[in-house]
């Protein structure tokens, strides 16, 4: 092979493919090479058939070219980077799994992430993208069509976005509980995938008992969330650089489906990410030994295997691309369900809003020009929310409605 040579035998009887695996580390050290220059799979013939894999350089010492959206699109799942070889990699679904990326600073999880995230919008085409950048800028290129995007280091603005995502989850498993209870099909919903980075910021506290108690109650929520993202369709992916035993709590750690790791300075941390265990599965990878260097490589542990990966790198303008292909489309669609829909309040509100080309306005204004004259604020405010099947945000002037909220309701209503 072009990547390095590759060796094919049979183990002598009553040997199977799993003691080589075990012993990956052992083998390289015959070979003089590192754990990094191997890979192997077993045959499809038999038990005893080994493939193995030594690369003649360190992986990923020459840069891959980033997919194409065909070859996206015609992967067995979601890509998440490319191979040791060359070949794309990654996990078979993310609408009922969850993902933990750890790394230390400035080794490409940020890059890494909005590689996955536009291979999600290729390989998907319709879902509901929540975005908390707690690096104010790193998710900022999807902002654009995300169902709800916030730029923020605050605990609570985290936690207001986990309660919606837990108020929809919980809404699905009524649907799916009902439907069992009547003997009907089990409900289809729009995956939903919340994108949380520099995580373990939202679930530090100062030492204060409110701090503690708002950090417990986040933990909580959280391991929640992820918990049961397998039967609610709600995915969710926490990044971290601080991939430190107490930075993202035990509770919510224990809950991931999928481990990404990139360089960390010890097997301990490496534990941290990648799960207590790790070291005691099949065919680990010490995420340690990576090339600092070489950014976005990273080790993904997925039902029981380890691959190492480096994520794609894709240009400015492929990204760009994607979004304004995904955001036309629901742009249109959101235009042709207002036309053939009876004028809803929640549509009369997106069009005055439009009209006047403002993407926010204050409860006290849009209030009257939807028929609720009602002068106690309170009340304006409740009749209004009812009304538009939507809960009133806060604005610099207020609390009001913005636009990119009300299209995102009645998209979802679609």
């Amino acid at each position: 092979m072009q990547t390095g040579t590759l060796y094919d035998f049979l183990m002598p009887e009553e040997r199977t493919y799993e003691d080589v695996e075990k012993r990956l580390g052992n083998v390289a050290g015959v070979f003089g090479v590192t754990r990094m220059h191997l890979t192997m799979e077993r045959g499809r013939d038999s038990e005893r058939r080994v493939k193995l894999l030594k690369l003649h350089e360190p992986p990923f010492t020459r840069p891959f070219a980033a997919p194409t959206r065909r070859e996206i699109e015609t992967f067995a799942g979601v890509p998440l980077g490319h191979d040791v070889t060359g070949q794309l990699a990654g996990v078979p679904t993310f609408d009922k799994a969850s993902m933990l990326v750890a790394g230390m600073t400035q080794r490409g999880k940020t890059t890494l992430v909005n590689g996955l995230i536009t291979c999600l919008l290729i390989a998907y085409g319709e879902f509901e993208l929540y975005l908390l950048d707690g690096k104010f800028c790193g998710l900022t290129k999807f902002e654009k069509i995300a169902a709800r995007y916030e730029s923020s280091d605050d605990p609570a603005v985290f936690e207001d976005m986990v309660d919606e995502l837990n108020s929809r989850s919980d809404g699905r498993y009524r649907k799916i509980t009902e439907a069992i209870r009547n003997r009907q099909p089990a409900p289809t919903f729009k995956p939903v995938i919340l994108v949380v980075d520099e995580a373990a910021d939202f679930f530090a506290h100062d030492e204060s008992k409110e701090g503690k108690e708002q950090a417990r109650r986040i933990a909580e929520k959280t391991r929640s969330l992820v918990s049961k993202s397998l039967e609610s369709g709600i995915g969710t992916v926490l990044m971290t650089q601080r991939p430190s035993t107490n930075a993202i709590p035990v509770m919510v750690r224990d809950q991931f489906l999928y481990r990404l790791c990139l360089y960390v300075a010890s097997s301990g941390t490496a534990k941290v990410a990648l799960g207590d265990t790790y070291f005691d599965t099949i065919a680990p990878i010490n995420p340690a030994l990576l090339d600092p260097d070489i950014k976005g490589q990273a080790v993904l542990f997925a039902n029981g295997r380890s691959t190492l990966i480096r994520g794609f790198n894709f240009e400015d303008q492929f990204i760009w691309s994607v979004v304004d292909e995904i955001y036309g489309r629901r742009q249109k669609e959101l235009q042709e369900a207002a036309e053939e829909a009876p004028k809803t309040p929640l549509h009369q509100a997106i069009n005055l809003m439009r009209n006047k080309g403002v993407d926010f306005m204050l409860t006290s204004e849009l209030a009257p020009m939807l028929g609720i004259t009602e002068d106690d604020a309170t009340e304006r405010g409740k009749k209004l929310s009812a009304l538009l099947g939507v809960p009133a945000g806060r604005g610099s002037q207020g609390r009001g409605y913005k636009l990119a909220d009300l299209t995102a309701a009645a998209r979802s209503s679609t």
